[in-house]
């Protein structure tokens, strides 16, 4: 509480203090309206009547109510070349009551008449006047003009800029036939497609995808880019959107989303869409899909599924250049999904709804072997194992929005529910040794003769101890939740906002396991359970709040916000011993997943590892913040400071064997973030943006953590509390620069990310070197910090024909953590420094149906640590290739990448190789381009691997998976297009 009313007087301060600076501001404006006047805009907007399209060469008059003339203009507009391309006018009148009639004229169109009356100024900067629908003419009023002789010479453009606008011509680009839109995305200049479905451009995250300027399956890029056909696109632009808040509020209060938006091609946006393609390859696999799409200037209904085993959940492998396993789906995955969405606005475009659905089945075969090296004091430790899993999923969603928007309200409704469920069959070994077993072979080599010799081993192969694990699990949950926010704009020139939100989520699993367990230490005794693991978890939350912001003349807001949030979770997780019972022990005839009736299930509990946990959280959010944004014709500038106090009160109530605790916390933060944006606008000549941003958050640990708390359900791996745990903090630095010339088509850009943190929670362990068990205790620790830098060069049409484009990126990250052996007497602090460097080049030429792009990169790992044994890594990753795409005679495309990676410099020999990834197919259109042959070839030369590592403060761990080898696929598709007859 002391906390709390320590916020409450600092905010009561600082508000005071900014109240004196509003009566301060009052004063001064009131100064300078003695010398000058003071003048507020009178902004309008002018559209087409009927399609509400902006309408450009309009001349507009404003007039006083005794329609004499105060002022004229052409319109401007706002965002060219985009969806959300708007024509608007803007007067400057004096601050005090009035009626003006605003005229609008256009050759095409009958004059359009607005009154606006000035009612209400105080600290309003602006007034908007109803918008101009204008009504076209008859055609016969002007179809007798003559146009003059044109001449057209066609030329595909790949890219230009147009101010902060990228924008791709994606007829320009030669792609293979039944191709997808992320076909499309990978070519690209300057383009990044990541396997989940992010999008990158020149370094920078994409926030949204959209379709014609709305959002399509929103957050879920994948749908979009997998379905959607890229035939029919006509653009791709990318550029910072106002977001849709902001642009209702008439300034920036966001910071501007990055937004690549995908256009249609004109026949394409009225009318109904249809796409079909299946196809068989070798090795049984087969794959197939559908895509539907009803579209018109104000509604969507998408409907779209698929099936396939062939792993395509993600891009296939080495079509993008990346590193084949950031591109696999490990194992061998089936997976089949539907889905649709429907979307409407009205004509006014102020309602709109917008209705997602999706359903998903798959099924997932995963073989994965790892080998391990623990970094220990007193000489390295060494892990192998393997697992085999049957995963089964099915997962269905749906999501809801909508959107209603007056002059001076604006209201949005989210609303969403999900249901996901899990069953998995796995078997699993292990062995830990006190020596390095890769003499003896591979990782099934070195697990074989473990689980064949009856000891310890053979003085060639030593282990500490084995362990053998068949599982069963099974889980489902189900989560719901509801996202309501106003916003109105007072007539005084301020904003309030009124928001809630909430969710309600309920998991379920059973875990069931026969496990064995065998120490090399005759002292130690053979460990054979019959496990079932019962575990229910209940969530829900609610957070209400409002916001205030006052809104200043000279282009100044200060806002100020309450937060409130309670926060419920539950947590029963029992665990049971079913080989404490008669007949029940291991190796007795008794199925996985079978159980007792529940009152002999009780005498089963696994008293010392099983608890129950409740946990209420009460959050208080007082914040003050203050933001600058203004637009001029040649500069944009966004600054952003926010300061919120918060004062937290966590009760946790926590059963387990002989521990009943009741703990309470309560935190006060302080945590200040501030933003600073700027934008130069030079024409044809250059864009140029620079942005710095720094924050700080406070990281407090689970309370579980700090309880003196002992959980030994898995005998290899025992967990403690740290009664003594502390609070951590974390400070981060963004800075960035980008330089881009539309003349010269060239653009560069840098990058710097820094940060730091102060007393992190480790997990510090004791690791016992008779039986290779580990003990593991939360610790803090200080010392983790980190660094990283990129520079992104592109320039496209050089030479004509050429593009080139590169990229060099460093990442540096300190890692520190405590270890310790048993029968130390204190634990030894370890760091690793991990340095990361890559480097990209790339070159393609473009004439033609010809398209070659050659390109490399490499990434350089290397990895030293504080401790005199610890052996050094240093690690080579690269790989040079070509992709090309090219229309031969008869129409016939073809299309290939061929992609040569190569590792160097890894401890585990399978993990230094070279391997040829080549990609290629051959596709032809007939029937005026309905139907669609492609023939496929997929790893032609099946050398595919998926292997993996991972360097930390406490060790190394490569890793391997099985995937889908190569194979060949004759594919079918036929495609349907229905135009709707346009209004003459």
């Amino acid at each position: 509480m002391e906390g709390l009313l320590k916020a409450i007087w600092v905010w009561g301060l600082l508000l005071g203090l900014s109240s004196g600076a509003v009566a301060q501001a009052r004063q001064e404006v009131a100064k300078e309206d003695t010398v000058k006047s003071r003048a507020i805009a009178l902004w309008g907007h002018v559209k087409d009547g009927f399609t509400y399209a902006a309408l450009h060469g309009t001349f507009v008059t404003l007039m006083r109510e005794d329609s004499t003339v105060v002022d004229t203009m052409h319109v401007q507009c706002l965002d060219p070349g985009t969806p959300q391309e708007d024509t608007y006018y803007r007067f400057n009148v004096p601050p005090r009551r009035a009626r003006y009639i605003i005229k609008a004229e256009h050759p095409d169109y009958y004059p359009e008449y607005v009154d606006c009356t000035v009612r209400y100024v105080a600290r309003n900067s602006y007034v908007d006047a109803r918008h101009h629908e204008m009504r076209r003419r008859q055609r016969s009023s002007f179809a007798d003009r003559s146009l003059g002789e044109v001449v057209v010479k066609a030329t595909k453009i790949r890219v230009a800029y147009r101010g902060d606008t990228v924008v791709y011509n994606a007829d320009a680009f030669n792609l293979s036939e039944g191709a997808m839109l992320n076909e499309l995305v990978r070519q690209l200049p300057g383009a990044e497609l990541k396997p989940n479905g992010e999008i990158y451009v020149n370094g920078r995250k994409v926030d949204y995808l959209t379709l014609n300027g709305t959002d399509f399956f929103k957050g879920d890029n994948r749908k979009m880019i997998d379905n959607l056909p890229a035939f029919t696109v006509q653009q791709v632009k990318v550029y910072d959107k106002t977001t849709d808040r902001s642009e209702f509020l008439g300034y920036d209060t966001e910071k501007k989303a990055y937004v690549m938006d995908v256009s249609l091609k004109r026949e394409y946006n009225t009318g109904c869409m249809a796409n079909v393609a299946a196809g068989g390859g070798t090795d049984s696999r087969y794959a197939g899909r559908a895509f539907g799409l009803r579209y018109s200037d104000r509604s969507r209904v998408t409907l779209f599924g698929g099936m396939n085993n062939t792993n395509a959940r993600y891009d296939r492998p080495g079509e993008n250049g990346e590193w084949p396993e950031e591109s696999l789906t490990n194992g061998e995955f089936v997976t089949r999904q539907a889905g649709g969405e429907f979307f409407w606005q009205n004509k006014a475009r102020g309602i709109e709804d917008k209705l997602t659905a999706n359903a998903e089945w798959s099924d997932q075969f995963v073989n994965q072997k790892s080998a391990t090296e623990a970094y220990l004091p007193q000489g390295n430790r060494y892990t192998r194992s393997s697992s085999l899993q049957d995963v089964d999923y099915t997962g269905v969603n749906a999501n809801n929005w909508l959107t209603w928007k007056t002059k001076d309200h604006l209201l949005t409704v989210h609303s969403y529910v999900g249901y996901d469920c899990t069953d998995m069959r796995g078997h699993a070994r292990d062995a830990a040794f006190d020596a390095d077993p890769s003499a003896v072979g591979g990782i099934d080599e070195v697990l074989d003769s473990v689980f064949l010799l009856p000891s310890s081993g053979s003085a060639r192969m030593r282990w500490l101890n084995r362990s053998s694990t068949r599982s069963l699990f099974e889980e489902w949950k189900y989560n719901v939740g509801h996202d309501m926010m106003w916003d109105a704009k007072l007539p005084w020139g301020d904003n309030l906002q009124l928001r809630f939100t909430g969710s309600l989520s309920r998991t379920e699993n059973d875990r069931f396991e026969h496990y064995l367990l065998d120490y090399a230490s005759s002292g130690s005794e053979a460990d054979r359970r019959n496990r079932y693991d019962r575990r229910r978890r209940r969530n829900y939350y609610y957070r209400p709040s409002a916001e205030y912001t006052f809104n200043f003349p000279n282009d100044w807001h200060f806002l100020t916000y309450y937060i409130y949030k309670q926060d419920y979770r539950s947590d029963s997780s029992p665990r049971y011993r079913l080989d404490s019972l008669a007949g029940w022990e291991v190796g007795a005839v008794r199925h996985l997943g079978e159980l007792l009736s529940a009152r002999e299930l009780s005498a089963a509990l696994d008293v010392p590892n099983s608890y129950y946990r409740h946990d209420l959280s009460r959050v208080h959010t007082l914040g003050l913040r203050t933001f600058y944004s203004r637009r001029t014709e040649d500069k944009y500038i966004w600054f952003n400071f926010h300061l919120p106090f918060t004062q937290s009160k966590e009760d946790m109530r926590y059963r387990r064997e002989e521990i009943d605790a009741g703990l309470q916390r309560r935190v006060f933060r302080v945590q200040p973030d501030f933003t600073y944006l700027v934008y130069w606008f030079g024409g044809t000549r250059y864009f140029r943006t620079f942005t710095v941003n720094a924050d700080m958050a406070l990281g407090t640990p689970d309370l579980v953590n700090r309880l003196s708390v002992r959980d030994a359900s898995d005998p290899l791996h025992v967990r403690v509390g740290n009664p003594h745990l502390q609070n951590s903090w974390r400070y981060n630095f963004r800075t960035g620069f980008l330089h881009r010339s539309p003349e010269k088509k060239w653009f560069t850009q840098v990058n710097v990310n820094a940060w730091l943190g102060v007393n992190d929670v480790a997990q510090g362990f004791s690791y016992n070197s008779e039986t290779g068990v580990y003990t593991y205790r939360p610790q803090n620790v200080d010392g983790n910090r980190g660094i990283n830098g990129s520079l992104a060069f592109q320039k496209e049409g050089m030479a004509e024909y050429w593009n080139v484009g590169a990229n060099l990126n460093y990442d540096f990250h300190r890692s520190v953590d405590l270890s310790s052996v048993e029968g130390m007497t204190e634990s030894v602090l370890s760091k690793v420094h991990n340095h990361e460097t890559k480097a990209y080049l790339s070159t393609g030429y473009q004439r033609g149906s010809l398209t070659l792009n050659v390109g490399c990169d490499a990434t350089y790992r290397h990895a030293d640590g504080s401790r005199a044994d610890f052996n050094t890594v240093d690690a080579f990753d690269f790989r040079y290739g070509l992709l090309g795409e090219y229309t031969m005679p008869w129409k016939i495309h073809l299309s290939t990448r061929l992609n040569m990676y190569s590792r160097r410099g890894y401890d585990e020999a399978a993990m230094n190789t070279d391997y040829l990834i080549w990609n290629a197919s051959l596709s032809r259109s007939f029937l005026k381009d309905r139907l669609m042959v492609k023939v496929e070839g997929v790893d032609l030369l099946r050398q595919m691997r998926s292997v993996y590592m991972d360097v930390n403060v406490q060790g190394k761990t490569e890793t391997y998976y099985n995937i889908v080898k190569g194979y060949y696929m004759l594919t079918l598709g036929w495609k349907l297009t229905r135009n709707s007859k346009k209004r003459e």
